[in-house]
């Protein structure tokens, strides 16, 4: 499955490249609110990970983080992979609490 995600995330992000990296470096910046983070993860997330991150449609969440970088997962967020849909609507700062908040519980 991390082979899957990484090579999607080669082989398929889109947009502009630079503008991409961009946004990710933006967002590397900010600090996280965890608790944020875990509301943003009810409304936007659970939904197909599961309350509690246990998985449901798409992968239980300690299997969709493990072993991606923090740029890679913001990535996923922002472009989506396979069944899971871009997020990019979300503001940077509710993608970083987003991160944070499933760093610390997953």
């Amino acid at each position: 499955m991390k082979r899957v995600i990484l090579a999607l995330l080669l082989l398929g992000a889109c947009g502009d490249e630079a503008e991409s990296e961009d946004r990710v470096a933006a967002i590397l910046e900010l600090e996280g609110d965890v608790s944020n983070g875990a509301a943003l993860y009810g409304s936007d997330c659970a939904g197909c990970h599961g309350l509690t991150g246990e998985g449901g449609s798409d992968p239980a969440m300690s299997d969709a983080i493990d072993g991606l970088s923090d740029e890679d997962l913001i990535t996923v967020i922002l472009d989506g992979v396979g069944g899971m849909p871009a997020h990019d609507y979300l503001e940077d700062q509710e993608i970083r609490d987003i991160l944070d908040y499933a760093k610390a519980t997953y």
